[in-house]
C-alpha cells in the first residue's frame, strides 16, 4: 500500500508546472472538453489538486505526472489573461516511490462518470434553485422524472411501441442501488 505521508499540497505557481512525459494521456484534449473545463476553472476554481514530481532545474519546475488536462485549461486561461501567468495552484508533491506512468495511469482509469440520472436530476435541482446536493425528498418526482425512496433509485416503467423493444422492456420500475 502507498505510505500516504510521502506526499504534501502545496500551492506552487503555475508558471513552475509542465506536462510530466510519463503522462499517459498523450493526445490533446479535444477543443470542447478544453473549453469546458476552462469555463469550470473560471466559475469554481481548482476542485481537485494536481499531483506534481520537482524536475532537477536551476529554478524550481515541476513535471504534473496527474493532472494533465487540468494543467492545460489552466495554462489556456493565463494565455488568454483570465489568471496570471504565475497563479498558485494547489499540487501534492508526490514524494513516492511508485512510477509517474503508473500514478498517471491510476488517476485516469480509477473514474467513474456521473451516472445520467444523477446527472440530470442535479442540473434538474441547480435549475430550479435548488441545492444540487441535497436528494429529493422521499417519494417526490425529481426532474429527471427519478424518485427516491429510501437508498433506492427508481424510475417508473418505460413502455415502448416496437416489438424488440416491448421484449426487452419490463413493467416494474427499474432499481439500481446507490
Amino acid at each position: 500500500m502507498h505510505d500516504l505521508t510521502c506526499t504534501t499540497v502545496r500551492e506552487l505557481a503555475l508558471d513552475t508546472l509542465e506536462p510530466a512525459p510519463e503522462n499517459v494521456r498523450t493526445a490533446p484534449p479535444e477543443a470542447a472538453a478544453l473549453a469546458e473545463l476552462k469555463a469550470s476553472l473560471a466559475a469554481h476554481g481548482l476542485l481537485a489538486s494536481l499531483v506534481v514530481r520537482p524536475v532537477e532545474s536551476v529554478r524550481p519546475r515541476y513535471a504534473v505526472v496527474a493532472g494533465g488536462r487540468r494543467l492545460a485549461a489552466l495554462k489556456a486561461l493565463a494565455a488568454e489573461g483570465v489568471i496570471p501567468v504565475n497563479h498558485p495552484v494547489p499540487c501534492r508533491v508526490d514524494g513516492s516511490d511508485i512510477p509517474p506512468g503508473e500514478l498517471s495511469l491510476a488517476e485516469n482509469v480509477v473514474r467513474v462518470a456521473m451516472h445520467p440520472a444523477d446527472q440530470a436530476q442535479a442540473f434538474g435541482r441547480l435549475a430550479a434553485g435548488a441545492p444540487p446536493w441535497l436528494p429529493s425528498p422521499p417519494g417526490s418526482a425529481s426532474p429527471s422524472g427519478w424518485s427516491r425512496s429510501g437508498c433506492v433509485w427508481a424510475t417508473p416503467p418505460r413502455r415502448c411501441s416496437t416489438p424488440t423493444a416491448r421484449a426487452t422492456s419490463t413493467s416494474t420500475p427499474c432499481r439500481r442501488s446507490r
